[in-house]
C-alpha cells in the first residue's frame, strides 16, 4: 500500500495529479490511497498519526510554503519521500538541503512523476517481507504486514489476512 499526499494551492491541479497518480498505481496493481488538500490540513493529519509514504508538495503557496511544510513533515517522518512539484527551479538547492526525494517542474511533470512513481513502487516491493508457501504445483507470497493471525485446523495452518487475502 502506498499512501500519497498532494499539497497544492491550485485544487484543480492537485485533483488532476491525484487522479493520474491513482490511475498509474492501479495500473501497476499497487494498492494506493491518494489524498490531496492544503498544508494546514496535512499537518493536522500528521498530528493525528496519519502518515504517508510519498508527499508531493508545491513550493509557493499562501498559508505555508512547500519548503516549510517539508521541514515539518521531516519532524513527523524523517524517512518520508518528499517530492517538490513547482513551477520554479530556483528552489531546487533548498530542496536538496532538506533532503527531498525529487524535484519536478510543473511544465512537464507527468512523464517525470510517472518515472518516480515507478521507482517508488519498485522500492516498496523490494523492501516488503513475504511469507512464502510452496505447494507441489505452485507457490504463494503473502506480505507479512497483511497477516493478522494464524490458526490450526487438523494438519493445516490457516492464514487470516487483511482484506481476506
Amino acid at each position: 500500500m502506498i499512501r500519497m499526499a498532494i499539497v497544492d494551492d491550485d485544487t484543480i491541479f492537485a485533483e488532476t495529479v491525484a487522479k493520474k497518480a491513482d490511475a498509474f498505481l492501479a495500473s501497476k496493481s499497487v494498492p494506493a490511497e491518494v489524498w490531496y488538500g492544503d498544508g494546514r490540513t496535512l499537518l493536522s493529519l500528521l498530528r493525528e498519526c496519519r502518515n504517508f509514504e510519498v508527499y508531493l508538495l508545491d513550493v509557493e503557496m499562501p498559508d505555508i510554503n512547500g519548503l516549510e511544510l517539508a521541514e515539518k513533515i521531516r519532524i513527523f517522518d524523517p524517512k518520508a519521500r518528499i517530492i517538490l512539484l513547482t513551477a520554479y527551479d530556483r528552489f531546487a538547492l533548498q530542496g536538496i538541503r532538506l533532503g527531498v526525494y525529487y524535484y519536478i517542474l510543473k511544465d512537464s511533470y507527468w512523464l517525470e512523476l510517472s518515472r518516480i512513481l515507478e521507482r517508488i513502487c519498485q522500492e516498496e516491493e523490494d523492501r516488503e517481507e513475504y511469507y512464502f508457501i510452496a505447494t507441489e504445483v505452485s507457490g504463494y507470497k503473502i506480505p507479512v504486514n497483511q497477516i493478522l493471525y494464524l490458526t490450526k485446523e487438523k494438519k493445516y495452518t490457516i492464514f487470516h489476512c487483511l482484506n481476506g487475502i
